[in-house]
This record gives structure tokens, C-alpha cells and sequence, in this order.
């Protein structure tokens, strides 16, 4: 009840925004039932071209959608298969990187549906997006708690963010598996496991004792994470409960869980790190950061640290060899 009252002054709060939806209104919404018969429709009509669709799953909650999320592993001919099976009920069609979305005419519950199609490139990359978007905005949330902890959270996996002494920031690999993700990040399983609704979200969230209030304040948040508030309103929810619970630390540890629960990973990972500091910018005495600077006019700060990288990448040792002439033209591809 609490939700839908928050959803419903959210809507007249948002009336005269724009639509961000990608169909806009010329997409209808469905039930969860219905989606089950979207999801069976296009299995029958795709058996033999794509033949691993599943749903992405939603919260129980949840009855009401503005479109329907299906995983598959991906197809070079996804397109030309979508537009010869579909014919005429292919209204729209529109690619965004692994996502593949289509305005669909559904016979079987005679509605214009939105329908994402989330490509994996295999088996392991499928296990991660399911656990990725599954659970309407879990993932959001504990994506913005990743950050906070010097971690990412993702479609590929948990990574370890690292600033060498340079400036520049690395993302150092864990795993793939996003339930590890959670674990590392102080999340309890048992709880997720359990999100039937936004009030379980909730408690998923504040459970976890490295989580704080200050993380979801909007001042607090990077842009990309500030771009989606306003566009969901469940997740508009979430955040202001979160924030007015005035939740705070009691582990402040960063790598509390990750050195608990996986600590001959934690190890290789401060070893990766070490390496990045010692080995990664083994620049030559001629180009260095005062060559940059001279050569293209520009001031010293982070942009000299990242051509620095990228020249240590390209050439490794045989940096101080190049021509002068190639390493001009590799370095303006970063201005």
C-alpha cells in the first residue's frame, strides 16, 4: 500500500515529463500472466532459431509491466531472424548494444508489447545476467554500493576497483558469479533469495552492515547513477526509503567480506594490484609525460597519466625504439 501510494504521487509529479520509454505510448502494458503468454508465443514461433528463451524474473510483487525482458544467447542473424519470422508484427525494432528491443504484435493476448531481447555470448555470461537483471532494481542498488566500496558490480561480473599511483583507476577482475558479488559486498543470500517485494528489497539492503544512508544521497551518487532516478519510480522508492532510514556503517572495512570469505582471491588480487603499480608504466626516457606535454600542448593532470598507459599498453618495451612520427599519430588518438 505504502509503494502504491509513492507510485501513484510519483506519476502525477512526473505527468508532463517526457516519455523515456523507447516505444513510448505505443507500447501497452502487461500482466505478469500475459507475459508468461508473450514469453510462450515467441518460444513457438522461434523454436528452431532461437531456442533458449527465458524471462528475466521479476519480483512476485510485481504484476504490472511496461515491458518484457527475455535472456538468449546471442545470434549473429538476430536480426534478419526477428524480421522473417515476425513479418508485419515487427512494428519497431532497435539495437543497443547486447540489448536487441522490438515493438511486437502479440496474437496471442492481442497487445503491441515491448520486448527486450538480453544477449549472452555464453553459458557463464548468461548465469551472470540472469542474476544481473533479475529482481526489477536489486541490482541497481547493489551496484551503487559497489561503488562506494571501491568495487563494480555488473553484467560481467565483480571487479576490484584500483587507483594506481598515477591516478588512473583499474578495474581488477574476481568473478563472474554475482552471488559471489553480493557476498563479498556484505549481502546476506538467504535474504535475496527470499525478495518478494519492495519492503524485502528494503531489508536486503539495510541488512548488510557495510551499507550507509550517505551512499544513496543524490549528491553522493556518480551522474550515471543520477540519470536513473526519476526514469524508474521503483527505484525512486527505494532510494528515498533508504536514505530517510538513516542507516549506518558498523563495518567499514571495504574488503571485510572479501578477505572473510575469499581470501586466497583477495591475495591474488593485491598482487595484481602491486604488479599494476610496479610494471604498468615502464615509459622510455624519451616519451614521457614532458614529451606530451611539449608536443601536443597540453597541461599536466590525469588525461598525461592515461597516454601514459596507453603508450606502455601498445608498446611495452619497445617504446624507446619507435618512430617518432607513429607514436605522434597513436598519442592523437587520445586528444
Amino acid at each position: 500500500m505504502e509503494f502504491k501510494l509513492f507510485f501513484e504521487n510519483e506519476e502525477a509529479k512526473n505527468a508532463f515529463k517526457p516519455k523515456l520509454k523507447l516505444f513510448g505510448a505505443d507500447a501497452e502494458r502487461v500482466t505478469t500472466s500475459e507475459m508468461q503468454d508473450v514469453l510462450s508465443e515467441l518460444q513457438a514461433i522461434f523454436r528452431d532459431s532461437i531456442p533458449n528463451m527465458e524471462l528475466v524474473q521479476s519480483i512476485a510483487s510485481k504484476q504490472d509491466h511496461g515491458d518484457v525482458d527475455i535472456l538468449i544467447l546471442s545470434n549473429p542473424q538476430l536480426k534478419e531472424i526477428l524480421y522473417q519470422k515476425l513479418g508485419n508484427r515487427l512494428i519497431s525494432f532497435s539495437k543497443n548494444g547486447n540489448i536487441t528491443s522490438i515493438l511486437f504484435d502479440s496474437h496471442k493476448i492481442k497487445k503491441k508489447v515491448h520486448v527486450d531481447f538480453i544477449s549472452s555470448s555464453n553459458v557463464e555470461d548468461l548465469e551472470s545476467k540472469r542474476v544481473y537483471y533479475a529482481l526489477n532494481d536489486v541490482s541497481a542498488i547493489v551496484g551503487i554500493v559497489a561503488k562506494k566500496l571501491h568495487f563494480k558490480y555488473g553484467t560481467e561480473g565483480i571487479f576490484k576497483r584500483f587507483q594506481d599511483k598515477k591516478g588512473i583507476w583499474h578495474d581488477v577482475p574476481i568473478s563472474k558469479n554475482l552471488y559471489d558479488g553480493m557476498k563479498i559486498l556484505g549481502f546476506d543470500l538467504a535474504k535475496y533469495s527470499n525478495i518478494k517485494n519492495h519492503a524485502d528489497i528494503i531489508d536486503f539492503i539495510a541488512s548488510n552492515p557495510m551499507v550507509d544512508s550517505n551512499f544513496f544521497g543524490i549528491n553522493n551518487m556518480v551522474s550515471r547513477d543520477r540519470r536513473m532516478l526519476g526514469a524508474r519510480v521503483g527505484l525512486d522508492y527505494l532510494i528515498d526509503k533508504l536514505v530517510n532510514m538513516n542507516i549506518r556503517q558498523s563495518i567499514v572495512d571495504e574488503d571485510h567480506f572479501f578477505k572473510l570469505y575469499f581470501n586466497q582471491k583477495y591475495m591474488e588480487v593485491e598482487r595484481a594490484k602491486q604488479a599494476i603499480d610496479v610494471q604498468q608504466y615502464k615509459i622510455s626516457n624519451k616519451y614521457n609525460g614532458q614529451w606530451i606535454m611539449s608536443n601536443f600542448n597540453l597541461l599536466p593532470g590525469r588525461q598525461i597519466g592515461m597516454i601514459l598507459k596507453a603508450l606502455s599498453d601498445h608498446y611495452g618495451e619497445n617504446l624507446e625504439n619507435a618512430a617518432e612520427a607513429e607514436v605522434v599519430q597513436f598519442v592523437k588518438r587520445f586528444i
